[in-house]
């Protein structure tokens, strides 16, 4: 099933009317709206439509053959996703009968037939605002929720971390929290403990095209540089990209890296940044502590 749309999406208005050349006039009537439009020339139609995404907007013919508009509009309430969504019913009835009937299912309106265009297109661009301001609202309070479970997760990883009896196991829980935290596919910690002693730990099914620890692009510039790194690339006709960050000593002095990767078309943030870097800090003053320096 296709998720509800991100703020960055168009909105998506459904037209449901079985006669062809209405569709048409509808469309024409609404293509200077940034929306994108979806015809259904039935009721059974709309539903599935309604399968594949979320809308905005729905406009409704009432007289349709088989599952007439009132049927269609009842099963569209039934589905969690869409119950909210708003109905504007477009007919030439105007008895109070079929009024009441509409407004029963929770219509936000009713457009009589023929169809004025400007009032029309006022009606349906209203509601797509407010669709935009509710999706807004809606990935501003995920992105509130994710980045506070992602401060509980960096607390409790400074704490594990802290509380570990080797640089050993530092390395390996500061490599798993950086791969839950930022939601990584890999991640990696390389730890220059001294001139003879180098530390790595990765986790599994890595999004780099399988090259081995300590050779990734990524990871290895941030050691040459002692900065923050990123790097986009393309692996099975997918996007990926990679964000590393330094493992930085009390004199300043590059210790290592910690770097993460992740395929899809979501890229990291400077939140994700941020996150990394005090992971990466928090680190470098615990492998510094001279109870674990073994």
């Amino acid at each position: 099933m296709r998720p509800a749309s991100t703020p960055t999406e168009r909105p998506t208005v459904l037209i449901v009317d079985d006669n062809a050349d209405k569709l048409i006039a509808l469309e024409s009537i609404l293509l200077s709206l940034d929306v994108e439009l979806v015809t259904a020339r039935s009721g059974r139609e709309a539903l599935r439509r309604l399968l594949e995404r979320d809308f905005a907007v729905i406009l409704l013919d009432v007289r349709m053959p088989g599952m007439d508009g009132f049927e269609t509009a009842a099963l569209i309430r039934e589905r969690q996703r869409s119950a909210n969504t708003p109905i504007i019913f477009i007919t030439a009835f105007t008895e109070e009968m079929h009024v009441a009937k509409g407004y029963s299912l929770r219509a936000v309106d009713y457009i009589m037939a023929p169809v004025v265009p400007e009032v029309l297109r006022t009606k349906v661009s209203v509601l797509v605002e407010l669709f935009r301001a509710s999706a807004e609202l809606r990935h501003q309070t995920e992105s509130l929720s994710r980045r506070t479970s992602q401060l509980h997760q960096l607390t409790l990883a400074s704490l594990a971390i802290n509380a570990a009896d080797s640089i050993d196991a530092m390395v390996a829980l500061a490599t798993g929290s950086a791969a839950e935290i930022l939601g990584a596919g890999m991640a990696q910690v390389v730890l220059q403990v001294d001139e003879r002693r180098l530390v790595h730990v990765a986790t599994p099914g890595r999004a780099n095209g399988g090259a081995e620890p300590l050779d990734t692009p990524v990871g290895a510039e941030v050691r040459r540089t002692n900065r923050t790194v990123r790097l986009t690339w393309t692996y099975e006709e997918r996007p990926h990209e990679g964000l590393g960050v330094p493992l930085i000593g009390r004199a300043g002095g590059n210790l290592g890296s910690i770097e993460v990767s992740r395929a899809g078309d979501v890229p990291f943030d400077q939140e994700d940044e941020d996150l990394l870097v005090q992971l990466a800090h928090m680190t470098s003053i615990a492998v510094e502590k001279p109870s674990t320096r073994l």
